[in-house]
């Protein structure tokens, strides 16, 4: 039987519990197949890319839109990022 499990950003910044308790805690023994995540970015990025819902702060794309300096902009998303993968290193994920 496929199932389809969907991750909200918010889950997703907690990685190591979504790994642990769904991906793997939730699959019975030898059923780790036919399993569909559906995964949303991790939490804030889509602000960082788009604006921030709450404070209205432009993100990348909002930048580019209006021929600001949205290269600045992009690196410190990067700098983001990388700390996100930086922090999955205790669980072998930081790639």
């Amino acid at each position: 039987m496929l199932t389809v499990h969907k991750i909200g950003g918010t889950s997703m910044s907690k990685f190591e519990d979504v790994l642990q308790n769904i991906v793997k805690g939730q699959a019975p023994e030898g059923f780790y197949y036919d399993r569909i995540f559906v995964v949303s970015a991790y939490n804030n990025v889509t602000n960082w890319l788009l604006e921030h819902k709450k404070s209205g702060e432009p993100g990348v794309y909002d930048l580019f839109v209006k021929k600001e300096d949205y290269r600045k902009a992009l690196d410190k998303l990067l700098e983001k990022l990388i700390a996100i993968n930086q922090d999955m290193a205790g669980i072998g994920l930081n790639l």
